[in-house]
């Protein structure tokens, strides 16, 4: 279950219509401000690419000024992962942010707008009136069925650099088909 939920959130996040991209380019923006532009990288660990090398530990390369990485923390039960009764986990899915800019304060806004459209995002994957969605939520016999909670966190020690980095924890309601 850990992985199709890394893998269904993150295809998402690359989905034209739906993903990142998309939600950034819907955006009104403060001002002079202009919606964080490319190259992105939205990769989960579990692909075995170089991007999903990057992932894995959270490297932003040189040609790439924002990244989307998708991990995930162990579980605290090994419900769903298991024959148990119940054949349900929260997923705890780790998003990393690592964007970098030519100053430490546009990274940061940059960031904020990041942070703000993945939350739209994860909103539209589970979204019942979305048929993209609905397909998107079910692989492998595993069904993402809701988020049970998000959790951000900044990673203060970047803030002298012009490169920002944040996590959200997405904790989502997981449950094996397969009885």
């Amino acid at each position: 279950m850990i992985l199709e939920a890394k893998r269904a959130v993150s295809d998402w996040l690359s989905v034209a219509t739906y993903g990142l991209a998309a939600v950034l380019a819907t955006f009104s923006y403060d001002g002079s401000d202009v919606a964080p532009a490319g190259p992105w990288q939205i990769a989960d660990d579990t692909r075995g690419t170089v991007a999903s090398d990057n992932a894995a530990i959270h490297r932003l390369p040189e040609d790439v000024d924002f990244a989307v990485h998708v991990t995930a923390e162990d579980l605290l039960s090994a419900d769903g992962q298991a024959a148990t009764y119940t054949h349900d986990a929260d997923v705890p899915v780790i998003l990393t942010v690592i964007v970098r800019n030519a100053s430490p304060s546009a990274a940061l806004r940059d960031l904020d707008y990041t942070l703000r459209a993945l939350l739209k995002v994860l909103e539209t994957l589970f979204d019942p009136n979305i048929p993209a969605a609905l397909a998107a939520v079910s692989r492998n016999n595993v069904q993402l069925q809701h988020i049970q909670s998000i959790t951000s966190v900044r990673a203060q020690e970047e803030l002298k650099s012009n490169v920002a980095t944040a996590q959200l924890r997405v904790a989502i309601r997981c449950r094996d088909l397969i009885a």
